[in-house]
């Protein structure tokens, strides 16, 4: 698979690893983003770290892949977290009857050089698997081996890199960053990473006419006001070009404010209050209704539409929190005294909850079907903790 620009060999990766860890290797123990900003590594190097988090990477197939044989355009978006099971991944994108006739992947949490996925290019390494054009923008510079279970990762990060892809069976172009601005200091806490989500926006020329897509990654620590505050940065930057657009990704749609961990406990307590099975039943699975209504106003007041691109009431976020993973992730930022609540509180559903977080909007699109694909591994062999959607659009 070669980058637009000219592949890189073992050697040369292997000085850009480097070079990125002599970058970061002085900010290991900053705790606070003023820390950051005072410390005299970051303010000599600080142009160098903005480039890299600036920067979307490229890369094009071997060979151009065929068009499909079909009139409309396949688009999926699925959270891959981290690409950790990038072979697994792989191989149902490449076998499963649905995923392989795909046109546009917009994928979330993709890795580049972290020791917990392997120190794998996912991008570049799902792009050659699948023979398609990709694009990586990067989100943030990583300080951490991550959170929970991911901190015992064998070995040392790499680039260190984490963020979003699209992948396509189109020539990819106009590609850019839109910064989303933080909920929170990144730099603080148990994961600690330099940067800020950014969405990732392209135009796709297809046999059929330019589709501009984004890849959208809202903040999961965040409140539900500043969801669509990132959400509005998004639109902005769509409204800016003209003609069929698809925006598609993990949106966090949890319905709490979890800004601050004391703010989703009383949400908790709120949820408890209405009655488990009836918010289970009722509000995770259409946040849209009440709880994360002011997200998808204000996406309709960007003449987008949702009803049609998205399976109404279809969960795709699964957490057992009989699993070690979801609880040491979770007890990173939620006292271990709440996981008695929550225990007690999931006690009738075995210990099982499911979210609606992922989500397809269009413009200027019609979309012919929909679909949620389950039934993914979810134990020690799983894929993602997210579902991949599905949409099928034709350009309006």
């Amino acid at each position: 698979m070669q980058p637009a620009a000219e592949r890189m060999d073992e050697n040369t990766l292997a000085n850009a690893s480097l070079n990125t860890q002599a970058l970061l290797a002085p900010l290991r123990q900053v705790r606070s983003l003023r820390a950051l900003e005072r410390h005299p590594h970051f303010r000599a190097n600080r142009t160098a770290i903005e480039y890299i988090l600036s920067t979307p990477q490229i890369y094009s197939p071997r060979t151009a892949p065929q068009p499909a044989d079909h009139s409309f355009i396949r688009c999926v978006a699925w959270n891959i977290e981290r690409g950790i099971a990038l072979d697994g991944i792989t191989t149902l994108l490449r076998t499963d009857r649905e995923l392989a006739d795909h046109d546009v992947l917009l994928l979330t949490e993709v890795d580049h050089g972290m020791a917990r996925s392997g120190n794998r290019n996912i991008a570049e390494d799902l792009a050659y698997a699948l023979d398609r054009y990709v694009v990586f923008g990067p989100a943030f510079l990583n300080l951490d081996k991550g959170n929970g279970a991911e901190t015992k990762a064998d070995g040392e990060n790499g680039e260190a890199l984490q963020g979003h892809a699209i992948v396509s069976r189109y020539p990819i172009e106009q590609v850019e960053l839109v910064p989303l601005p933080n909920p929170k200091d990144h730099t603080a806490g148990k994961e600690r990473r330099i940067g800020h989500e950014q969405a990732l926006i392209a135009t796709i020329s297809t046999p059929n006419g330019v589709l501009h897509c984004a890849s959208v990654h809202l903040s999961a620590h965040s409140s539900r006001r500043h969801r669509v505050k990132q959400m509005k940065r998004v639109l902005q930057a769509m409204d800016r070009r003209s003609g069929p657009a698809l925006i598609g990704g993990d949106w966090n749609t949890t319905t709490y404010n979890a800004h601050r961990a004391y703010r989703a406990i009383l949400g908790f307590w709120r949820r408890v209050a209405m009655g488990v099975r009836h918010v289970m039943a009722h509000h995770y699975p259409y946040p849209e209704r009440y709880f994360e209504r002011p997200l998808f106003r204000t996406i309709r007041r960007h003449a987008f539409t949702l009803e049609e691109f998205n399976i109404s009431g279809g969960c795709t976020a699964h957490y057992d929190f009989s699993q070690d993973d979801i609880r040491h992730s979770l007890g990173d930022w939620v006292p271990q005294w709440c996981f008695r609540y929550i225990e007690w509180a999931l006690r009738p559903h075995e210990g099982r909850i499911s979210f609606k977080l992922d989500w397809f909007a269009g413009r200027n699109l019609r979309a012919e079907r929909a679909n949620i694909v389950s039934g993914l591994p979810r134990n020690t062999d799983r894929l993602s903790d997210h579902d991949p959607i599905v949409v099928d659009v034709r350009l309006a």
